[in-house]
């Protein structure tokens, strides 16, 4: 038996697709419009997706449909509720960016803390230059330890965060 498969918004995802070991016709879009929907997806048992919304209205309309994968952490541009009505299975990756979610939360909180963007386009305006002394404070500057940092969800990125956070001697 041969699966029909449809990924409905590749470029939003910038890595090597794995094909699947099993029988298997693969069509994928670089984006897809709302209006698209049912069309692309006809006789289509499984459906990758990224940020592309499978609600109630399209699925109803669905009826090859087995298998939702949704090529992010999240699965909230699927209406689940509907697909488990239709016995749709929807999965996520698990564990996607693992790494590169936390470091980047850590470097916007520098930035911030820091002001690192304000002061770094006060040098390109010239005011450093213009300063009196080689040290000038046109921006406030916080440390991170002992700073607070509230996280919603706490799933492995959630927690990912948190670790990394209290290393710095933050309160989650």
């Amino acid at each position: 038996m041969s699966h029909k498969i449809v990924f409905l918004d590749r470029e939003t995802l910038d890595a090597n697709v794995r094909k699947p070991n099993f029988p298997h016709e693969y069509v994928e879009y670089a984006q897809t419009a709302p209006d698209q929907l049912v069309e692309r997806l006809k006789g289509a048992d499984i459906c990758i997706t990224n940020k592309v919304p499978l609600r109630e209205a399209t699925l109803k309309q669905l009826p090859d449909l087995k298998l939702i994968a949704v090529a992010a952490t999240g699965t909230d541009v699927v209406d689940k509720a509907q697909a488990k009505a239709q016995g749709v299975t929807v999965v996520n990756i698990r564990n996607y960016a693992f790494n590169t979610v936390p470091e980047h939360v850590v470097g916007l909180m520098f930035a911030l803390r820091r002001a690192i963007v304000p002061y770094a386009n006060s040098v390109r305006r010239g005011d450093w230059a213009k300063s009196k002394q080689f040290c000038y404070f046109d921006y406030p500057i916080y440390d991170i330890a002992g700073s607070t940092l509230g996280i919603v969800g706490y799933g492995a990125l959630g927690k990912s965060i948190a670790k990394r956070a209290e290393a710095l001697g933050m309160k989650v």
